[in-house]
């Protein structure tokens, strides 16, 4: 069940937040790399912990959360199959980070695509 850490208005309550999700595999990293960006700005502006946000800001963290409260939901199948006949590669990149999926689309499992590798990465900036 998922426990909101109420109104995200500093970087202690959006690392709260961040560190709700165990995600080893990194599959949910398309949903957290906005997050990390955001994290990684106040850094760079240098705010203290319980230093306030902006409204503006605290807004985007708010919608941060509400993706991250989707996660839950998902169910990512582990078993790839022996007839795959199709693999399909997503990639993204900007000046913030980059990432990469590869799916498997098998006859056999139906119509829906299974997940089989996943890669991304955060500019770091300091």
């Amino acid at each position: 069940m998922w426990q909101s850490v109420g109104v995200i208005d500093s970087k202690r309550k959006a690392l709260q937040l961040i560190a709700k999700v165990f995600d080893p595999c990194g599959l949910f990293s398309p949903t957290l790399v906005q997050a990390k960006a955001n994290i990684q700005q106040m850094w760079k502006d240098k705010r203290t912990w319980d230093e306030k946000l902006l409204d503006e800001v605290s807004s985007e963290w708010a919608a941060i959360e509400e993706d991250i409260k989707r996660i839950p939901m998902f169910q990512i199948g582990r078993q790839i199959g022996e007839d795959i006949t199709v693999l399909v590669c997503f990639t993204d990149a900007s000046f913030v980070g980059y990432a990469a999926c590869v799916y498997s689309i098998s006859p056999s499992k139906g119509p829906r695509p299974r997940i089989i590798f996943r890669q991304n990465f955060l500019e770091l900036t300091l």
